[in-house]
C-alpha cells in the first residue's frame, strides 16, 4: 500500500501485494509460508487498509441486499452443478464464513428453486433480489437479503485463488494490482478471472464493463516491476472485495 509518486495528500493509492516473485526461478507464490495479511495506514483523508488471502479453490457464493443483483460465478472452463444455499429474506452468517442459515421469522420459501432456476448450468448467472423475481415478500417492511452459494463442475485445471479485500478513503481514487500467477490475463482463450463482490470485474482477457459494480472504473493488463503478468482495476473510494482466479 503506498501512495503514488505524483499524488498528493494521498488522493491516489497504489494496492499492490507482493505475493508472487515473478522474478525468481522458478516464479514462486510466496502463499506456502504466508496465507495472509492485514494491514492499514490513517491518512489526511481516513482510512486505507487492505488485507489478502491465499486460499484453495472456493466455492461461488454471494450476498446481496434487496433490490440489488446478485452474482454467481464459477472459474472458466466450469459450471453451477449445485445450489448448496439460497434465502431471499434476512438470512445470518457470510460468505466468508461459510456459515449461511436461513432465519426463519423471514425466509421465501421458493428461494431455492427460483436460483436453481436461474443459475444450474450455467458458467454464471445473475439473480435479482427482488419480490418480484421471488414472487412474493416473506417479511413486509423488512429489509431484506439474498444469500446464495454452490458448487462448481470439478474444474479440469488446478487453480490459485487470491482474496484481496481494499478499502479506499473519501475522495482518493486507487490503483489495485492483481497478481496472476504467472498466467497470462489477455486473450478470449484466457484462464485468469477477476471478481468484486461475486461480480465479474475482467474475463476472457478483458475488462468485464457490463457487470463490473459501482466503483470499478476500468481494468487492464500489466506487469510487475520484473515483467510477471497482473490485471490492474481502478476504483474509487469505497470498500472491495476482490478474487482472481488464476488456472495453472
Amino acid at each position: 500500500m503506498d501512495s503514488a509518486q505524483s499524488s498528493r495528500g494521498w488522493q491516489k493509492l497504489i494496492l499492490a501485494p507482493q505475493v508472487w516473485a515473478s522474478a525468481a526461478t522458478p516464479p514462486v507464490s510466496i502463499c506456502a509460508n504466508l496465507s495472509s495479511v492485514d494491514a492499514s495506514v490513517r491518512t489526511i483523508r481516513g482510512q486505507a487498509h487492505a488485507a489478502w488471502q491465499c486460499t484453495s479453490d472456493v466455492p461461488p457464493c454471494s450476498l446481496g441486499v434487496e433490490n440489488s443483483n446478485v452474482t454467481l460465478s464459477c472459474p472458466v472452463g466450469s459450471t453451477i452443478n449445485k445450489i448448496t444455499f439460497a434465502s431471499f429474506g434476512t438470512p445470518t452468517g457470510s460468505c466468508a464464513a461459510g456459515n449461511f442459515q436461513i432465519d426463519q421469522a423471514c425466509h421465501q420459501n421458493n428461494s431455492m428453486e427460483i436460483v436453481e432456476g436461474l443459475c444450474l448450468g450455467h458458467q454464471e448467472c445473475v439473480i435479482p433480489a427482488t419480490t418480484k423475481e421471488f414472487k412474493g415478500d416473506p417479511c413486509y417492511l423488512t429489509k431484506k437479503q439474498l444469500a446464495v452459494s454452490a458448487t462448481c463442475t470439478p474444474p479440469t485445471q488446478a487453480s490459485s485463488v487470491f482474496a484481496y479485500q481494499v478499502t479506499v478513503p473519501v475522495g482518493s481514487q486507487a490503483t489495485v494490482v492483481l497478481p496472476t500467477w504467472g498466467q497470462n490475463p489477455t486473450g478470449a482463450d484466457s484462464l485468469v478471472q477477476v471478481t468484486e463482490g461475486g461480480k465479474l470485474v475482467w474475463a476472457h482477457g478483458a475488462f468485464a464493463k457490463d457487470s463490473a459494480p459501482e466503483g470499478v472504473v476500468s481494468a487492464q493488463a500489466a506487469t510487475d516491476a520484473a515483467g510477471g503478468p497482473t490485471v490492474e482495476v481502478s476504483v474509487g473510494s469505497g470498500s472491495y472485495n476482490f478474487d482472481v482466479i488464476s488456472k495453472s
